[in-house]
């Protein structure tokens, strides 16, 4: 039999490997509309969430902080707390959420009292430096600064054995120092600028740069500047080391983790080895210590957390709603469904969308009141603990059902929304469709969910990465022109920098990074004058935006690949193709109806008094096209007698 052959033409990857539409994520996540959705949701939430940090820390509630980044923890009352302290600086332990993810129950309570310790410590000696150190003292201090610097910089123009190369770096040394001690006594923090390595030696060189001054009033305005300086320094260390809001340091602590799990993902790390706090984060870790996070919030701020959660449910069951329903009808119809049906659509089922999550949540709030309540009588004497004995299977199947609960709530969330957003169905329907899915495709939905982790790690890089060229370039470029002159309160520091510094190449990693360099820079690193405070607020608006895109991406990404992940699971457990979605046809009009409504039209833009043939568009009668009209019988009548 003659070997039979056949040209192959191509592969539908698609149908091979169904998880292949999981990479069509990307496109749907930067599409216009859902991207200003997702940026929208962002902007909601960080204005919520601070504005209750703001509520939150006049109530005396906020985040403790050991140490700031980069410091070793102050010494406080005692050696056992010197110690400890010490050690919880040195390990990387910034605030309380940190000491609440990596300690034991035990050893955080014990954190939390010497946190509280030091930072009563901390602020008792800001509170005595800031009534030592006077406006007038600061002003008289930076009068005496600018003397001496006019001074020397008039002895080195005057030196005649010195280069024009060497005068040029004399003048740069003394100007750098003085603006060591400007922001110094600003309260600014010199690292930003790379300056650190002068500020030892710029006392020395500023007072030192008039020799003409006597020796002993030289050593006395040395004493006073250092001590002015290092009291100013004290209410530096408060202001970095006073509480934080709970958003903001959770917002920090939660973008740690996600640095650590991207980093995991693109190093090949993707167990529980590390967690975003370590030096060599993993992905699974990283993920695992970002829940310990949220968990710290619902044990140790609930009432903040519920506050957050409804506010954050509201904003993303309508934006996430609208993305899914964009991303569904994209992937199922290849068409783009309108910003206005879309949140026409979110708008008829954002009971369904909200009501989704809060479902589970309810059932698990009902049994855990039923359990708190069978517990009270449990504790009666003597018929209590015989009841407790009795009737605790009953406990047994409330814990079961809140553990199911739990698990429903936090592996089904992704697959609630795009449930309704294809099916336009209810919440109940999400609910059960999401709980099937993930107990009935256990196995399917680890492995889409890890290839979305992995693929969006590398789209993320991907869009930091440009976003943070397009910043880079845009200080470089920019800084060019603006930087020729210097900031109204400084010598040697451009206006740009003063306002908007970036971090130098080097320092900028590519991969997302812990810690406290940000790929956007920092702001006001030098005093500004009030045009400078001005234009520094509008150049942060703009460049705030584009890190909010950035963080836009992830909740695009985010809601358009559980929508992806919806359409896989559904075609695998139910058998039902991708191209079967909620779709409402435009209606279109019926003939007869669309000639009346054309005819009423036409007779209400009919002037007054014209023939209604002619307002129907028939042509006007004229004597000669008019038809002969026959008198009837009464007609000769009535003109005989008229004659």
């Amino acid at each position: 039999m003659a070997e039979e052959r056949c040209n192959l033409q191509g592969i539908s990857w698609t149908e091979t490997f169904p998880f292949v539409r999981l990479f069509a994520t990307f496109k749907r996540a930067i599409s216009f509309w859902p991207l200003v959705l997702a940026f929208a949701a962002v902007l909601l939430t960080y204005i919520c969430g601070r504005v209750l940090d703001a509520i939150w820390i006049r109530a005396d509630a906020g985040v403790l902080v050991v140490a700031a980044p980069g410091e070793r923890a102050a010494p406080s009352g005692g050696a056992g707390g010197r110690e400890a302290l010490a050690g919880l600086g040195q390990g990387g332990i910034q605030n309380e959420i940190t000491a609440y993810a990596t300690r034991s129950r035990q050893e955080f309570v014990a954190w939390k009292q010497l946190a509280e310790t030091e930072w009563r410590r901390v602020r008792d000696e800001a509170q005595k430096a800031e009534r030592e150190v006077s406006d007038e003292q600061r002003a008289e201090l930076l009068a005496l600064i600018a003397g001496r610097v006019a001074k020397g910089l008039a002895r080195v123009d005057a030196e005649t054995g010195l280069d024009a190369e060497q005068k040029e770096q004399r003048r740069s040394e003394l100007q750098q120092a003085a603006d060591v001690l400007r922001l110094t006594l600003a309260g600014r923090d010199v690292r930003r600028l790379g300056l650190q390595r002068m500020q030892a030696q710029a006392v020395e060189t500023v007072i030192e740069a008039d020799p003409d001054v006597p020796r002993q009033q030289r050593a006395e305005d040395q004493a006073r500047l250092n001590g002015v300086l290092s009291q100013v320094q004290k209410q530096a260390e408060c202001a970095r080391r006073s509480p934080r809001g709970p958003f903001i340091a959770l917002l920090d602590y939660e973008m740690d983790c996600f640095a650590g799990a991207v980093q995991g993902v693109l190093h090949g790390r993707w167990g529980f080895s590390g967690s975003g706090a370590g030096s060599e984060p993993a992905l699974l870790g990283s993920i695992a210590a970002a829940g310990s996070g949220i968990l710290w919030l619902i044990t140790q701020r609930p009432l903040y957390f519920v506050i957050l959660a409804v506010v954050c449910l509201a904003i993303y069951s309508f934006a996430g709603g609208a993305i899914c329903r964009i991303a569904a009808v994209r992937s199922a119809r290849d068409e783009s469904l309108s910003i206005k049906a879309a949140l026409k659509f979110t708008c008829q089922k954002f009971t369904g969308l909200a009501g989704a999550p809060l479902f589970p949540i309810g059932i698990g709030v009902v049994t855990a009141v039923l359990m708190f309540l069978g517990g009270l009588f449990s504790a009666l004497p003597y018929v209590g603990e015989v009841f407790a004995g009795l009737f605790y299977w009953l406990a047994l199947i409330g814990g079961f059902v809140l553990a199911l609960a739990v698990l429903v709530v936090v592996l089904g969330l992704h697959l609630m929304w795009p449930t309704i957003a294809v099916e336009a169905s209810d919440a109940f329907d999400a609910i059960s469709r999401a709980a099937n899915y993930v107990a009935q495709r256990a196995w399917h939905t680890a492995f889409y969910s890890f290839v979305l982790l992995l693929y969006g790690g590398v789209c993320f890089v991907m869009v930091r990465v440009i976003a943070l060229l397009m910043l880079k370039l845009t200080h470089f470029v920019s800084g060019l022109g603006i930087n020729l002159a210097s900031s109204a309160e400084t010598s040697a520091i451009g206006k740009l920098d003063a306002m908007w510094h970036m971090p130098a190449w080097q320092d900028l990693p590519l991969l997302p990074a812990t810690g406290d360099v940000n790929f956007w820079g920092s702001f006001a690193t030098a005093p500004l004058s009030g045009t400078e405070t001005f234009g520094m607020f509008f150049i942060a608006l703009w460049v705030f935006a584009v890190v909010g895109l950035v963080g836009a991406f992830v909740v695009s990404f985010y809601f358009c690949g559980s929508t992806e992940m919806y359409f896989l699971l559904r075609k695998s457990y139910d058998a039902v193709d991708y191209d079967e979605i909620y779709y409402e046809e435009p209606e279109e009009e019926k003939p007869a109806e669309a000639a009346e409504a054309a005819s009423e039209a036409r007779e209400a833009e009919k002037p007054a008094g014209e023939p209604a043939a002619a307002a129907e568009g028939a042509p006007p009668e004229t004597p000669e096209s008019a038809p002969p009209q026959t008198p009837g019988p009464g007609a000769e009548e009535a003109g005989t007698g008229g004659a």
